[in-house]
């Protein structure tokens, strides 16, 4: 990577003022909810926000970038959109551009990533030519032009193996090794951003780099999952029961590995009592994780018993 691109990525991402940010902004802008904002109210909220941003930026520049929401109630949507638009685009501003709507397909540039959602899939199992092993990602886009933005993103098992070294994992004779997709969950990275892989109105990016501080961040959560300096909260060991296995979502455990806690209930598909996944789309089906893991991995659809 050249410098000028590394450069490009360290201005990019400074990722914890940016959150802390955003959390400024929507405070700012929480009580104009649902209240169409008149012409005093912009101006006060303008004012408002201008003392959270960096000071080294235009005023004139932050107001443009604000005058969205001019003569119009502030929906939770648009607050959160708005918040993490304006404070992932310190960059951009300081060029003195203002923050259009539209910011994050029409520009080009490095943005911050973390997963938020791993789901292992086997694309085209129909065909041996085109058939693929890998993962469907959802990603947040937390720092950049792009920022706020929710993207899916297919990757190949073979690039995942490619990346998960740079992420922080270490090869399977050392202390920490990949063993699932899964185990990607809550880590960062940074993807170039093009505008002509936008779809959708969703931004899209191609190449990928993990910065020093990603790498911390990553080699954090791994240590957590080795049971480092961390006490599971179901009191057993990496071994006894790894983390990409474990039922715990991320709401009850910092080193989980799929967002909300698993549920138990009767499983329609294999009928077994099975735990199931509050944020899949097997869940309204009713059908377990180890079936919906089935399904999607094999591309052999999972029917119930009663259907055989």
């Amino acid at each position: 990577m050249s410098n000028e691109v590394q450069s490009s990525v360290r201005k990019y991402f400074d990722i914890a003022e940016t959150i802390k940010r955003v959390g400024k902004i929507k405070n700012i802008l929480s009580p104009y909810s649902e209240k169409d904002i008149g012409k005093e109210d912009f101006k006060l909220l303008v004012k408002q926000v201008l003392k959270v941003m960096p000071q080294d930026l235009s005023s004139q520049k932050i107001q443009d970038s604000l005058a969205h929401l001019h003569g119009r109630p502030l929906t939770d949507n648009i607050i959160k959109e708005t918040a993490w638009r304006l404070s992932g685009n310190t960059e951009l501003l300081r060029s003195g551009e203002a923050i259009t709507q539209d910011v994050a397909v029409t520009k080009e540039g490095w943005c911050a990533l973390q997963i938020i959602n791993a789901r292992p899939i086997l694309r085209n199992p129909k065909s041996k030519e085109k058939r693929i092993r890998g993962c469907l990602y959802r990603l947040m886009v937390i720092s950049g032009h792009a920022a706020g933005c929710v993207i899916d993103k297919f990757i190949s098992l073979r690039y995942v193996k490619y990346l998960v070294i740079e992420l922080g994992f270490t090869p399977s004779f050392k202390d920490y090794p990949f063993k699932d997709e899964r185990e990607l969950f809550g880590m960062r990275f940074g993807g170039l951003f093009v505008p002509k892989l936008a779809k959708e109105g969703k931004p899209g990016f191609s190449e990928t780099h993990v910065s020093p501080s990603m790498a911390d961040w990553n080699k954090q959560i791994l240590r957590k999952r080795n049971r480092e300096e961390f006490t599971c909260p179901l009191n057993v060991s990496s071994e006894q029961l790894p983390c990409y296995l474990c039922w715990k979502g991320a709401e009850s455990c910092v080193a989980a590995v799929h967002q909300k806690d698993f549920e138990q209930d009767f499983c329609e598909f294999c009928e077994k009592d099975s735990l199931f996944d509050p944020d899949s789309v097997g869940y309204v089906l009713n059908m377990c994780v180890n079936c919906q893991r089935q399904e999607d991995t094999t591309g052999i659809s999972v029917r119930k018993r009663s259907e055989q």
